[in-house]
Protein backbone atom coordinates (compact mmCIF):
# COMPACT_ATOMS: atom_id res chain seq x y z
CA UNK A 1 0.00 0.00 0.00
CA UNK A 2 1.20 3.51 -1.11
CA UNK A 3 2.29 5.88 1.48
CA UNK A 4 0.72 9.58 1.42
CA UNK A 5 3.65 10.92 0.83
CA UNK A 6 4.57 8.74 -2.04
CA UNK A 7 1.13 8.95 -3.29
CA UNK A 8 1.59 12.67 -3.51
CA UNK A 9 4.76 12.67 -5.05
CA UNK A 10 3.49 10.08 -7.87
CA UNK A 11 2.02 12.84 -10.25
CA UNK A 12 5.29 14.74 -10.02
CA UNK A 13 7.13 11.18 -11.09
CA UNK A 14 5.01 10.97 -13.94
CA UNK A 15 4.99 14.84 -15.02
CA UNK A 16 8.99 14.13 -14.88
CA UNK A 17 9.20 11.28 -17.05
CA UNK A 18 6.94 13.28 -19.81
CA UNK A 19 8.78 15.88 -20.01
CA UNK A 20 12.05 14.24 -20.42
CA UNK A 21 10.42 12.30 -23.29
CA UNK A 22 9.23 15.91 -24.75
CA UNK A 23 12.40 17.44 -24.15
CA UNK A 24 13.85 14.17 -26.07
CA UNK A 25 11.53 15.21 -28.87
CA UNK A 26 12.51 18.16 -29.47
CA UNK A 27 16.07 18.10 -29.72
CA UNK A 28 15.59 16.82 -33.12
CA UNK A 29 12.75 18.95 -34.54
CA UNK A 30 13.18 21.87 -36.59
CA UNK A 31 13.05 24.93 -34.91
CA UNK A 32 11.03 26.26 -37.78
CA UNK A 33 8.14 23.76 -37.14
CA UNK A 34 8.12 24.31 -33.38
CA UNK A 35 5.24 25.48 -31.05
CA UNK A 36 6.08 27.73 -27.96
CA UNK A 37 5.88 24.73 -25.54
CA UNK A 38 8.48 23.03 -27.95
CA UNK A 39 10.91 25.95 -28.16
CA UNK A 40 10.43 26.16 -24.32
CA UNK A 41 11.22 22.64 -23.64
CA UNK A 42 14.46 22.92 -25.81
CA UNK A 43 15.62 26.20 -24.17
CA UNK A 44 15.34 24.27 -21.22
CA UNK A 45 17.50 21.65 -22.25
CA UNK A 46 20.14 24.24 -23.62
CA UNK A 47 19.99 26.15 -20.01
CA UNK A 48 21.18 22.82 -18.24
CA UNK A 49 24.23 22.61 -20.29
CA UNK A 50 25.51 25.68 -18.19
CA UNK A 51 27.84 27.22 -21.10
CA UNK A 52 27.28 30.82 -22.51
CA UNK A 53 26.94 29.00 -25.73
CA UNK A 54 23.80 27.21 -24.15
CA UNK A 55 22.22 30.13 -22.42
CA UNK A 56 22.61 32.34 -25.39
CA UNK A 57 20.71 29.68 -27.14
CA UNK A 58 18.39 29.63 -24.36
CA UNK A 59 17.44 33.01 -24.54
CA UNK A 60 16.96 33.45 -27.76
CA UNK A 61 14.55 30.00 -27.86
CA UNK A 62 12.64 31.87 -25.00
CA UNK A 63 12.41 34.49 -27.78
CA UNK A 64 11.20 32.65 -30.48
CA UNK A 65 8.38 31.09 -28.41
CA UNK A 66 7.58 34.50 -26.83
CA UNK A 67 7.10 35.33 -30.73
CA UNK A 68 5.00 32.61 -31.63
CA UNK A 69 2.65 33.12 -28.26
CA UNK A 70 3.25 36.32 -26.66
CA UNK A 71 0.95 35.13 -24.29
CA UNK A 72 2.76 32.20 -23.41
CA UNK A 73 3.91 32.56 -19.58
CA UNK A 74 6.88 29.43 -19.44
CA UNK A 75 8.59 31.06 -22.39
CA UNK A 76 8.58 34.76 -20.41
CA UNK A 77 9.76 32.67 -17.11
CA UNK A 78 12.71 31.22 -19.46
CA UNK A 79 13.78 34.77 -21.16
CA UNK A 80 13.88 35.70 -17.48
CA UNK A 81 16.09 32.97 -16.13
CA UNK A 82 18.20 32.85 -19.60
CA UNK A 83 19.03 36.35 -18.97
CA UNK A 84 19.25 35.93 -14.70
CA UNK A 85 21.79 33.01 -15.33
CA UNK A 86 24.00 35.18 -17.99
CA UNK A 87 23.56 38.83 -15.87
CA UNK A 88 25.14 36.28 -12.78
CA UNK A 89 28.13 34.73 -14.75
CA UNK A 90 29.25 38.16 -16.72
CA UNK A 91 27.66 41.27 -14.70
CA UNK A 92 29.93 43.35 -16.30
CA UNK A 93 28.92 42.80 -19.99
CA UNK A 94 25.43 43.15 -18.28
CA UNK A 95 23.97 46.59 -18.20
CA UNK A 96 20.73 48.30 -16.63
CA UNK A 97 18.22 47.51 -19.07
CA UNK A 98 19.54 43.32 -19.24
CA UNK A 99 17.93 43.70 -14.85
CA UNK A 100 15.06 45.50 -15.73
CA UNK A 101 14.06 43.03 -18.86
CA UNK A 102 14.93 39.94 -16.64
CA UNK A 103 12.76 41.50 -14.01
CA UNK A 104 9.83 42.35 -16.35
CA UNK A 105 9.91 39.31 -17.70
CA UNK A 106 9.66 37.28 -14.94
CA UNK A 107 6.62 39.86 -13.42
CA UNK A 108 5.00 39.35 -16.35
CA UNK A 109 4.75 35.19 -15.95
CA UNK A 110 3.04 35.73 -12.63
CA UNK A 111 0.84 37.96 -14.44
CA UNK A 112 0.02 35.65 -17.04
CA UNK A 113 -0.43 32.64 -14.63
CA UNK A 114 -0.41 33.48 -11.16
CA UNK A 115 -0.38 29.59 -10.16
CA UNK A 116 2.78 28.87 -12.18
CA UNK A 117 4.87 27.21 -9.44
CA UNK A 118 7.83 28.23 -12.23
CA UNK A 119 7.04 31.52 -13.23
CA UNK A 120 7.41 32.34 -9.19
CA UNK A 121 10.78 30.42 -9.09
CA UNK A 122 12.11 32.81 -11.22
CA UNK A 123 11.36 35.63 -10.40
CA UNK A 124 12.29 35.05 -7.06
CA UNK A 125 15.77 33.80 -8.76
CA UNK A 126 15.51 37.16 -10.70
CA UNK A 127 14.75 39.16 -7.49
CA UNK A 128 17.53 37.47 -5.58
CA UNK A 129 20.12 38.06 -8.47
CA UNK A 130 19.44 41.31 -8.44
CA UNK A 131 19.95 42.61 -4.67
CA UNK A 132 16.44 42.02 -3.64
CA UNK A 133 16.51 39.56 -0.94
CA UNK A 134 13.51 40.29 0.96
CA UNK A 135 11.64 39.97 -2.04
CA UNK A 136 13.05 36.70 -3.81
CA UNK A 137 13.06 34.86 -0.59
CA UNK A 138 8.93 35.92 -0.19
CA UNK A 139 8.53 35.19 -3.99
CA UNK A 140 10.83 31.44 -4.02
CA UNK A 141 8.47 30.60 -0.62
CA UNK A 142 5.67 30.99 -2.77
CA UNK A 143 6.45 28.88 -5.14
CA UNK A 144 7.38 26.11 -2.73
CA UNK A 145 3.67 26.83 -1.58
CA UNK A 146 2.28 26.11 -4.55
CA UNK A 147 4.56 22.81 -5.25
CA UNK A 148 6.76 21.84 -2.55
CA UNK A 149 7.22 18.85 -4.72
CA UNK A 150 9.06 20.84 -7.40
CA UNK A 151 12.98 20.76 -6.71
CA UNK A 152 13.63 24.51 -8.27
CA UNK A 153 11.64 26.20 -6.20
CA UNK A 154 13.58 25.18 -3.19
CA UNK A 155 17.07 26.40 -5.20
CA UNK A 156 15.90 29.37 -5.37
CA UNK A 157 14.61 30.01 -1.93
CA UNK A 158 18.50 28.42 -0.98
CA UNK A 159 19.77 30.72 -3.40
CA UNK A 160 17.93 33.92 -2.00
CA UNK A 161 18.64 32.70 1.49
CA UNK A 162 22.50 32.22 0.39
CA UNK A 163 22.93 35.59 -1.29
CA UNK A 164 21.57 37.30 1.61
CA UNK A 165 23.61 35.53 3.82
CA UNK A 166 21.58 33.83 6.06
CA UNK A 167 23.73 30.38 5.26
CA UNK A 168 21.52 27.94 7.84
CA UNK A 169 18.44 28.72 5.88
CA UNK A 170 20.11 27.94 2.61
CA UNK A 171 21.19 24.48 3.40
CA UNK A 172 17.75 23.52 4.45
CA UNK A 173 16.21 24.61 1.07
CA UNK A 174 18.97 22.48 -0.43
CA UNK A 175 18.86 19.76 1.22
CA UNK A 176 14.88 19.32 0.28
CA UNK A 177 16.08 20.34 -2.98
CA UNK A 178 18.59 17.08 -2.85
CA UNK A 179 15.51 14.82 -1.23
CA UNK A 180 12.99 15.65 -3.63
CA UNK A 181 15.62 16.00 -6.44
CA UNK A 182 16.52 12.29 -7.68
CA UNK A 183 17.67 11.73 -11.69
CA UNK A 184 16.05 15.27 -11.96
CA UNK A 185 19.11 17.05 -14.47
CA UNK A 186 17.97 20.42 -12.41
CA UNK A 187 20.08 18.98 -9.43
CA UNK A 188 22.88 20.08 -10.60
CA UNK A 189 22.24 23.87 -9.33
CA UNK A 190 21.32 21.94 -5.98
CA UNK A 191 24.74 20.56 -5.49
CA UNK A 192 26.42 23.02 -7.15
CA UNK A 193 24.83 25.15 -4.24
CA UNK A 194 25.59 23.11 -1.34
CA UNK A 195 29.53 23.38 -2.75
CA UNK A 196 29.38 26.61 -2.16
CA UNK A 197 27.44 26.30 1.38
CA UNK A 198 30.29 23.37 2.16
CA UNK A 199 32.89 26.03 1.11
CA UNK A 200 31.70 28.81 3.30
CA UNK A 201 31.50 26.60 6.06
CA UNK A 202 35.13 25.26 5.58
CA UNK A 203 34.38 21.73 5.33
CA UNK A 204 35.85 21.37 2.25
CA UNK A 205 36.02 17.83 1.87
CA UNK A 206 31.71 17.85 1.38
CA UNK A 207 32.47 20.72 -1.05
CA UNK A 208 34.31 18.50 -3.14
CA UNK A 209 31.83 15.65 -3.00
CA UNK A 210 28.51 18.08 -4.24
CA UNK A 211 31.28 19.26 -6.60
CA UNK A 212 31.74 16.43 -8.66
CA UNK A 213 28.36 15.12 -8.20
CA UNK A 214 27.40 18.83 -10.20
CA UNK A 215 30.36 18.30 -12.45
CA UNK A 216 29.39 14.89 -13.59
CA UNK A 217 26.14 16.57 -14.78
CA UNK A 218 27.07 19.67 -16.24
CA UNK A 219 31.02 19.75 -16.84
CA UNK A 220 31.48 22.76 -18.51
CA UNK A 221 29.14 25.32 -16.08
CA UNK A 222 31.49 27.78 -14.97
CA UNK A 223 30.05 28.17 -11.60
CA UNK A 224 30.75 24.92 -10.65
CA UNK A 225 34.67 25.01 -12.35
CA UNK A 226 34.78 28.54 -9.78
CA UNK A 227 33.80 26.71 -6.98
CA UNK A 228 35.99 23.67 -7.41
CA UNK A 229 38.60 26.01 -7.88
CA UNK A 230 38.62 27.67 -4.87
CA UNK A 231 37.92 24.77 -2.84
CA UNK A 232 40.79 22.68 -3.94
CA UNK A 233 43.46 26.31 -3.22
CA UNK A 234 42.14 26.37 0.06
CA UNK A 235 43.17 22.50 0.73
CA UNK A 236 46.46 23.14 -0.83
CA UNK A 237 45.41 20.50 -4.12
CA UNK A 238 47.68 22.49 -6.49
CA UNK A 239 46.89 20.01 -9.90
CA UNK A 240 43.69 19.85 -8.69
CA UNK A 241 42.91 23.76 -8.53
CA UNK A 242 44.85 24.64 -12.02
CA UNK A 243 43.03 22.24 -13.61
CA UNK A 244 39.43 23.80 -12.81
CA UNK A 245 41.49 27.66 -13.10
CA UNK A 246 42.54 26.20 -16.52
CA UNK A 247 38.62 25.31 -17.18
CA UNK A 248 38.09 28.62 -15.79
CA UNK A 249 40.12 30.90 -17.85
CA UNK A 250 39.42 28.48 -21.12
CA UNK A 251 35.38 29.92 -21.37
CA UNK A 252 36.35 33.07 -19.77
CA UNK A 253 39.57 34.36 -21.15
CA UNK A 254 39.06 37.60 -19.26
CA UNK A 255 38.09 35.97 -15.85
CA UNK A 256 39.77 37.34 -13.06
CA UNK A 257 39.17 37.66 -8.86
CA UNK A 258 38.18 41.51 -9.85
CA UNK A 259 35.57 40.54 -12.03
CA UNK A 260 34.36 37.91 -9.43
CA UNK A 261 34.25 40.22 -7.12
CA UNK A 262 31.91 42.42 -9.94
CA UNK A 263 29.49 39.90 -10.63
CA UNK A 264 28.14 38.35 -7.49
CA UNK A 265 25.37 39.31 -5.63
CA UNK A 266 26.17 38.63 -1.98
CA UNK A 267 25.23 41.00 0.76
CA UNK A 268 27.97 39.48 2.90
CA UNK A 269 31.45 40.98 1.99
CA UNK A 270 33.10 38.26 4.13
CA UNK A 271 31.41 35.66 1.82
CA UNK A 272 33.18 36.58 -1.21
CA UNK A 273 36.30 37.76 0.30
CA UNK A 274 36.78 34.26 1.22
CA UNK A 275 35.85 33.29 -2.00
CA UNK A 276 38.18 35.38 -3.55
CA UNK A 277 41.00 33.97 -1.12
CA UNK A 278 40.70 30.63 -2.44
CA UNK A 279 40.11 31.57 -6.24
CA UNK A 280 43.52 33.53 -5.85
CA UNK A 281 44.72 30.06 -3.95
CA UNK A 282 44.06 28.28 -7.50
CA UNK A 283 46.24 31.10 -9.35
CA UNK A 284 43.30 32.45 -10.84
CA UNK A 285 44.62 36.09 -11.66
CA UNK A 286 43.54 39.11 -9.04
Amino acid sequence: MLTAHKTSRFPLVVSRSLISYERERVRASNPKDMTAWDLYLRGLSAIHLGTDESMVEAENLARQAIARDAGFGPGHSLLSFAIAMQTYRHAGKRNQSHFEEMLREAKLAVELDDRDTMAWTFLGLALGINGDYDEGIAASRHAVELNPYALLPHVSLGNCYFFSGQISDSVLSYQEALRIGGSDADILHAHGMMLWVQYMARDYDAACISGRKAELLAPDYLQIQIALAATFGQMGQTDRARSCADKIITTDPNFSCAKFRRNVRWRDTAMIEHAVDGLLKAGLPE
